[in-house]
């Protein structure tokens, strides 16, 4: 009797365990883990460095190569298992203004790039994917002209920063699918190299780097308003804060502008301020670094 009361025991005890690993489900189902994506598209939306701008003999003023960040990316996710399809609407000297109105160089006759991705993305709603915009840069390009930094038309340009691109977001957001992963870029300060080569000197470089540093903090701004990762493309560059760090960072600053973009080569090749190839390189680095699974 003993021995029967024993295995009984046995018995409801092995259904009340097989019950619990029932109710809870194949380890293979934890709320942690996210198939992987092997196929999805890329989207590389703003301005020329989206599109691998360079100088090159050729063309000493820069034009569009197949060794930009974008074209980085997609070779780093290959050997990931991940398969990009790559399409580029990005366009030279773009702005916020330009992006929605296609008051551009490349959209003037057709649209706009806002026009065109809002189209892709909807054509691609139910597809995984990627997105990257790299915008801001060019609107207060025009404030840093000739070694000198204008303050006032800084400021002035950063409003229309943060309206213009929360726009643009919201805009993209609202017409990709689920499936879509957004990144929005940092921007480094290209003008560091006045400390060792250009007009306006470290002046110049600390009034410029200070711009570069609101720039971002704009950007932060409106990409955590809209629930987009950033990619740090400023600590690769080593920009630091826009008040009391400036003359600490000098020298890693003007090493990393130096050694990833053109801006300390000789004519006619520089001084130019987009990276070179090992500066998208490191670009896309800083992209890669924040995407989430099922892309990491």
């Amino acid at each position: 009797m003993r021995a029967r009361r024993r295995v009984a025991k046995v018995a409801v005890l092995g259904l009340m365990v097989l019950a619990a690993a029932v109710a809870a489900g194949p380890a293979v189902a934890s709320a942690d883990t996210v198939p992987p994506v092997t196929n999805g598209f890329y989207l590389a939306l703003g301005a020329s460095e989206s599109l691998g701008w360079q100088p090159t003999l050729v063309a000493p003023n820069g034009q569009r190569t197949d060794q930009g960040y974008a074209n980085d990316l997609v070779a780093f996710e290959a050997a990931r298992g991940v398969h990009l399809d790559l399409t580029q609407l990005g366009c030279p000297g773009e702005n916020t203004a330009t992006m929605i109105s296609g008051a551009d160089r490349c959209y003037r006759s057709t649209g706009s790039q806002l026009a065109s991705a809002v189209a892709f993305l909807e054509a691609h709603r139910g597809e995984p994917g990627i997105v990257t915009l790299d915008m801001g840069f060019n609107n207060v390009m025009s404030c840093m002209r000739a070694g000198v930094v204008d303050a006032t038309c800084v400021s002035a340009h950063l409003v229309v920063v943060h309206t213009e691109l929360s726009y643009i977001v919201t805009t993209l957001r609202a017409a990709a699918g689920p499936g879509v992963t957004f990144v929005g870029l940092s921007h480094y300060d290209p003008f560091a190299a006045a400390t060792v080569a250009h007009v306006g000197g470290f002046g110049y470089a600390h009034h410029s780097d200070g711009a570069i540093y609101q720039l971002n903090e704009v950007a932060d701004e409106v990409f955590a308003q809209n629930g987009l990762r950033v990619a740090n493309v400023a600590s690769v560059f080593h920009v630091t804060s826009a008040t009391g760090r400036h003359a600490r960072a000098t020298t890693s600053r003007v090493d990393s502008v130096c050694d990833l973009t053109w801006m300390c080569q000789p004519a006619p090749l520089g001084p130019n301020l987009h990276p070179n190839a090992a500066g998208y390189a490191a670009i896309a680095g800083a992209i890669e670094a924040v995407l989430p699974a099922p892309w990491a």
